[in-house]
């Protein structure tokens, strides 16, 4: 069974312990593992929980009515295919009614085909490329 839970940071120790895994949208937070505590304090996230073992975290940075959206998610998520994707589509879209913004972004390694994938499935356009942080990124955008 898929439950969304509150994020806690220990949620983040938790996938890591996953040999692979991957994560999305924490670009201009390279060290993204050291921000595992900011996510909680800096706006809404939540985890998927499937029979007890937490499985993937996300939510969205909020500053000025603008989203940065953010993701750790292991691969065992692949098993229960399109309910995870439902399931974090669901999430997005009330934090970005909760929370009335005019809009999210995530920025995504160009190389990185599943979180393109993902990004497109949750209802963000390929906007730019571009340098953050020193990487090449690809700039996702949506519109609330």
């Amino acid at each position: 069974m898929i439950e969304i839970v509150a994020y806690e940071p220990e949620h983040i120790d938790e996938i890591m312990k996953n040999p692979r895994r991957w994560e999305m949208g924490t670009s201009r937070h390279p060290d993204w593992s050291g921000w595992k505590d900011y996510w909680k304090t800096h706006g809404p996230a939540y985890s998927l929980r499937v029979d007890g073992k937490v499985i993937g975290s996300a939510g969205v940075l909020i500053e000025d009515g603008i989203g940065e959206a953010w993701a750790v998610i292991s691969d065992c998520t692949g098993k229960y295919g399109k309910s995870i994707y439902a399931a974090i589509k669901r999430g997005l879209i009330s934090i970005l009614r909760d929370n009335r913004l005019k809009g999210v972004e995530m920025f995504v390694d160009p190389g990185f085909e599943q979180a393109k994938h993902m990004a497109k499935h949750l209802g963000f356009t390929e906007d730019e490329p571009g340098i953050v942080c020193g990487m090449d990124m690809i700039r996702f955008w949506r519109a609330c």
